[in-house]
C-alpha cells in the first residue's frame, strides 16, 4: 500500500469536513428521545433490530411489554437508530481526535526545523543584534518548556 501526500490545507478541509460531520451527528443525537433504561443492556443496534424483528415474528416477548408487539418493535427499532448514532459520535470525535494530533505534531516538528535551522545563525556576522537576542530567548524559552532535547 503506497502512502499518499496530503498538503496542510486539504489536513485542515478534512478536519472541518469531520467536525462538521461530529456536529450534525450529535445534533441528531440530542433531538433523539433517550432510549428506555431496560434496552440498555442490549449489546448495538444490530441485537436490538433482531430483537425487533423477534418480537414482530411473535417469537420473543419481553416481560415487561405491556403494550403490542409492534409498539415494543418500535421502541426496540428506535433504540437502535439512537446507539447507531451515538457511536458514530463517538467515531467522529476519536477521528477527528487523531487528525487534529497528526496536524498539531506535524506543525510542531516544522517549527522546531525551523528554529534548529535558526540557531545556527547566531553567530553569523551579518545578523543584527535584535535578532539574535530574539533567536537566543526562543532558545532558552523552548528549553524552559521542552527541556533539552
Amino acid at each position: 500500500m503506497t502512502q499518499t501526500t496530503v498538503t496542510k490545507e486539504q489536513a485542515l478541509a478534512i478536519v472541518e469536513l469531520i467536525r462538521e460531520q461530529m456536529e450534525a451527528a450529535y445534533a441528531r443525537l440530542l433531538t433523539m428521545p433517550a432510549p428506555a433504561p431496560h434496552l440498555h443492556a442490549y449489546a448495538g443496534p444490530t441485537a436490538l433490530r433482531r430483537s425487533a424483528a423477534r418480537i414482530r415474528a411473535g417469537s420473543f416477548r419481553p416481560s415487561w411489554m405491556t403494550g403490542t408487539p409492534e409498539e415494543a418493535a418500535r421502541e426496540y427499532e428506535a433504540a437502535a437508530e439512537y446507539s447507531e448514532t451515538l457511536n458514530d459520535v463517538r467515531r467522529l470525535a476519536k477521528t477527528h481526535k487523531i487528525v487534529q494530533e497528526g496536524l498539531r505534531e506535524e506543525l510542531f516538528s516544522q517549527v522546531k526545523e525551523t528554529f534548529l535551522g535558526l540557531k545556527k545563525f547566531i553567530n553569523d556576522p551579518i545578523l543584527d543584534p535584535i535578532t539574535a537576542e530574539n533567536i537566543l530567548t526562543l532558545r532558552r524559552d523552548v528549553r524552559r518548556d521542552l527541556g533539552r532535547r
